[in-house]
Formats: structure tokens, C-alpha cells, sequence
């Protein structure tokens, strides 16, 4: 148990008593139940340490006082005059030697030893030997646990209690202890004290607060002379009384009558006062520096106007719906810069005009069927240029519209040859034909060629739709496909470089295959040259002035 609070005293209640307005006392109840309250729980705890030591017929209670609490003085009577004796330890380490004087001729059960340790123990095996009387083991209590290692300090006085059915010294108490029950004395010794001067301050109180009463007294509690000042709750009447000591009667403590009539104001708006009350955070709020300089402007003549005007039924109502929170949102997207410039263009005269336009019913009718479509609208927005030419060539585009259809199946009614339809059932294109319905795709019967023909050749003819044309090579031509750019090559892989070569006077000079060669021969002053890279034959003379002759071939 801790020890119990110091009483402080809360209220100077003869300063309340002197501050009288037109004769009456002005002693305020909330510091009366402070005090009390101060008090009741300083006397309770007083009384709960008291019942640990103090039986009920006065004397100490058994069991309160044990070894370690006794003063210093009483344990040293106790060691020199009593079952115990005192001694310095003259042994080693962890076994302690003790010799009393007068010496101990036995060990008897409860005997009594202190000693002042010589060696603080490095070992939890300590042994004691008293009177070259036999080494005991020292425990810390019945049970036999050992000491911890440094828990015996040098210097440090010990008392040692002999168990003879265990045949062991067992600690009772150390200076620690000592000391411990020295500073519990003086604890005690305060507390008395303080609750000697808390019982002075209670009676005070007593005599001031006289507590709850039918009808006014003559006496305090004690039977003893009224103080000016005192005070009782007449239960009676349910009202606070003082007593004033110069009149010798019971004033009812109540408001001046100035503060009653601020309390009948006060009283008269009750209703005003609790929905106030309940908005507690939003006044706070009001209270800010901002608030307040807020509040000073919506106090001028111009926003007090303004604000008439929005007080009418039309506006609350509008008001209502403004603040709903998907509106809430939208001015929260309106506030924004942008919009804001925009608004800015959409107050302008011709705006507002078109903008009245737009608010008759059939227009908000069509707008909120926009408004269903408005990724459609979007989408056509970035193609705005190919919306226009659609809508001046809008009789070709109906056109369409009333040629190409797509469905599950073949139309049957309001049908032109020509039309076309795509079934999604089969996945065939199919053209109408004036009578009946007709693939169009690759897996139609009609022939993919019909007829090809070739000047001084016989003709070839497609017997069928799955016929197949086949081109081929002849002679030194070749053939070859390539699936990938869907090209067809037609090549030549042996034509002779020259056929026929004439030459007046001469002989012609016929190539036999395109493998042969054609050789140019110079003869007397005649030379003839070659030049690879530019694809030339030089022919010159190299005896007098005649001009050479350059073959060119290409």
C-alpha cells in the first residue's frame, strides 16, 4: 500500500466569505465538492494503512511487526542481550568464520548471529561457522535457496538465523533491510503527521461545511458556536444557506438581481441555448481570425441585401440542391482555372443567347440524349473533318446504307440487284441479282479466269472454278514465284549475246550459240583496246594520222 496523498487545502473559504455582494456570502458549491472530495480521499487511505497496522480494540495488529522493521537500537539489544550474538567474520571467501564471545558451546534452534561480512561471496555455496562449531550452509529461506552470486557484500551487516532441522543459517536481514526499516519508521512516523493535520483540517472544514440539514441550525457539528460563514444544504428547500455571524441568521445563497434577470433571459431561450450547444464545433470554427474577418464583411449593407435576397423560399430551395454532394463536386470542377475562363466566354450576351435557346425542353431533350452518347460525340469531334464531307455526300451515304447490310440471314424484302449482305451465320459475302442471293467469296462457283489467249496460240479455258493456270518455262526461259510479295518472274537464261554480224565485202559472222564469242583482231598499223569498267573496244591506227574507231557496246 502506498502512502496516502498529502491533503492540500483547495478553497480559502474566508476570502469567498469576505467577497459579500448586498449581504450574501458568494461561497461557490463547486469548491465545496472539491474540497470534500480532496478530503474523502485522503481520510479513506489514511484509514486503509491504518488497518494494516492497528487491530480494532486499539493495540497493533499481530503479524504487523517483523525483524527488518525494528529500529537499529532494538536489533543491537536484541543481538547483545537477547538469543543472538555479534561478531566479525574473520573467514575466506564464500566461508564465513564468526567467534562470540561469550562463545557458544552449541547450536540451538533459532539462535541469532550477526556478523559484518569480511569478503563479498564469488559463489552461491556459503558457508558459516560459528564458534569452530561445525560449517553450515546459508540459505535465504526455509525452502533452502541459495544465495546469488555478490549478494553477500563486504562490509554489509547480516543477521543469521540457525534452523536446527535443516541444520542451516538462514537470513533474516541485512543493513539494507536496516536501513529500509529505518525510512519505513520515519514514513510512518510522516504519515501520523500528516494525518493529524488532516483531521485538524477536516474538523476546520467540518465547522464550515456543515453538510445537508432540514432546517437551520443554531450549532455547528461539534455543538460549538456557528463561524461566520458556514454553510449547509437545506434539504428542504434544495438551496445552498451561509450563516452571517453579524445578523445571527441563515442567508439563502442566490443570484443578484441583475444576474437573475441575465438567468431568466437565458431561461426564456433554452431551446436556442441547447441548439447552439450542439453545434459547439462549428462555433469554434466561427471563433478562428479568418471567421471573424469573414463575418465582418457579410456584416456590410450591400451583403446583408445579398443575403436577404438568398434567404427567400426560391433560393433556399436552390440552395438545397446545390449542396447535395454530387453538385458539390461539379463546382468543385467548375472552380478550376480553365473553367473558369470558360464561364468567363459563356456569360457574353451572344452566348446567353444561345444558351436560352438551348434550355427549351426539346433541346435538354436532345442533350440528354447526347449526354448518353457522349464518347460517340467525342470520337466524332477529332474526325470532324470527315463528318462534314459525310453529311454533303449524306444521299450516297443512304445509298449505302439501303445496298450493304450485315444480319444473320439473306434479306427477303425491299431488295435492288446489286444489293449486298454479309451473313454472319455462314460468314459469306452474297450479292442479290435481281432473283436470288449469291456468293461473292472465294468459295463461290463462279470461275476465277475464264478465257486466256495468245496471239498465233490455241486458247486456254478455265473448265472450272478450282481449274488451275500453270505457267511455264521453254527453251532458256525460267519461271519462278515468290509467295511472300505474291510476284511471279519470267527470265531468260540463255539468248545469244549477238546473232548475226554483217560486214560489207565481208562474210557474216553468225553466233552458233550463247555461249559463243565474238574476237576482235587488229591487223598492220591497226591496234584495238578494251575497257571493262566502261564497257568500250578502241580501234586505231598507229602509223599516220587516221582516226580510230570506238565500239561501244552497252
Amino acid at each position: 500500500m502506498s502512502q496516502p496523498p498529502a491533503y492540500t487545502i483547495a478553497t480559502d473559504f474566508s476570502v469567498d466569505e469576505s467577497s459579500n455582494l448586498t449581504g450574501r456570502s458568494t461561497v461557490r458549491t463547486a469548491n465545496l465538492d472539491t474540497e470534500l472530495t480532496n478530503i474523502s480521499a485522503f481520510v479513506s487511505s489514511m484509514r486503509t494503512n491504518i488497518a494494516l497496522i492497528q487491530a480494532d480494540d486499539g493495540t497493533i495488529k499481530d503479524d504487523a511487526v517483523d525483524l527488518p522493521t525494528l529500529a537499529p537500537d532494538v536489533i543491537t539489544y536484541i543481538t547483545t542481550n537477547g538469543n543472538g550474538w555479534f561478531a566479525s567474520d574473520t573467514g575466506a571467501v564464500n566461508a564465513m568464520v564468526v567467534t562470540l564471545s561469550p562463545a557458544a558451546t552449541s547450536l540451538t534452534n533459532g539462535m541469532f548471529v550477526v556478523a559484518d561480512i569480511k569478503l563479498t561471496n564469488t559463489g552461491t555455496g556459503v558457508t558459516l561457522n560459528v564458534n569452530s562449531l561445525g560449517a553450515k550452509a546459508v540459505v535465504l529461506d526455509g525452502a533452502g535457496t541459495l544465495p546469488s552470486i555478490g549478494q553477500l557484500t563486504i562490509g554489509t551487516f547480516y543477521g543469521f538465523q540457525y534452523d536446527s532441522s535443516a541444520d542451516k543459517f538462514q537470513i533474516v536481514f541485512s543493513g539494507d533491510s536496516l536501513t529500509q526499516a529505518a525510512s519505513a519508521s520515519a514514513s510512518a512516523t510522516a504519515a501520523a503527521t500528516s494525518a493529524t493535520n488532516s483531521a485538524a483540517s477536516y474538523d476546520l472544514f467540518d465547522d464550515r461545511f456543515l453538510g445537508s440539514k432540514s432546517a437551520d441550525v443554531s450549532v455547528d457539528n461539534d455543538g460549538d458556536a456557528l463561524l461566520d460563514g458556514a454553510m449547509y444544504w437545506n434539504t428542504t428547500s434544495n438551496v445552498m444557506k451561509v450563516y452571517d455571524l453579524g445578523t445571527t441568521t441563515w442567508l439563502t445563497i442566490k443570484p443578484t438581481s441583475s444576474e437573475q434577470t441575465a438567468i431568466n433571459t437565458v431561461s426564456g431561450i433554452a431551446s436556442d441555448v441547447t441548439a447552439v450547444s450542439a453545434k459547439a464545433t462549428e462555433i469554434g470554427r466561427l471563433g478562428t481570425t479568418d471567421a471573424v474577418a469573414d463575418m465582418a464583411i457579410l456584416g456590410t449593407a450591400d451583403v446583408v441585401t445579398d443575403m436577404n435576397v438568398l434567404a427567400t423560399a426560391d433560393v433556399v430551395s436552390d440552395m438545397n440542391t446545390l449542396g447535395t454532394a454530387d453538385v458539390v463536386t461539379d463546382m468543385n470542377v467548375l472552380a478550376t482555372a480553365d473553367v473558369v475562363t470558360d464561364m468567363n466566354v459563356l456569360g457574353t450576351a451572344d452566348v446567353v443567347t444561345d444558351m436560352n435557346t438551348l434550355g427549351t425542353a426539346g433541346n435538354v431533350t436532345a442533350m440528354s440524349n447526347c449526354s448518353d452518347s457522349i464518347a460517340n460525340i467525342n470520337t466524332t469531334s477529332t474526325n470532324i473533318a470527315s463528318v462534314n464531307t459525310t453529311a454533303t455526300n449524306i444521299s450516297q451515304v443512304s445509298n449505302f446504307a439501303n445496298v450493304y447490310k450485315i444480319d444473320s440471314s439473306d434479306p427477303v424484302s425491299s431488295l435492288d440487284e446489286g444489293d449486298l449482305v454479309f451473313n454472319t451465320t455462314s460468314n459469306k459475302m452474297r450479292v442479290y441479282n435481281g432473283a436470288a442471293w449469291q456468293d461473292v467469296s472465294p468459295t463461290s462457283t463462279t470461275n476465277v479466269f475464264g478465257t486466256l489467249s495468245v496471239a498465233g496460240q490455241s486458247d486456254i479455258v478455265a473448265d472450272s472454278a478450282t481449274d488451275t493456270l500453270t505457267i511455264a518455262g521453254g527453251g532458256g526461259t525460267t519461271v519462278t514465284t515468290n509467295a511472300g510479295s505474291d510476284t511471279l518472274t519470267i527470265s531468260s537464261t540463255a539468248e545469244s549475246a549477238f546473232k548475226t554480224l554483217s560486214v560489207a565485202g565481208q562474210s557474216d559472222i553468225v553466233a552458233d550459240s550463247s555461249t559463243d564469242t565474238l574476237t576482235f583482231a587488229g591487223a598492220g598499223a591497226t591496234s584495238i583496246t578494251t575497257n571493262a569498267g566502261a564497257d568500250t573496244i578502241t580501234i586505231s591506227s598507229t602509223a599516220g594520222a587516221s582516226v580510230g574507231l570506238v565500239l561501244a557496246l552497252g
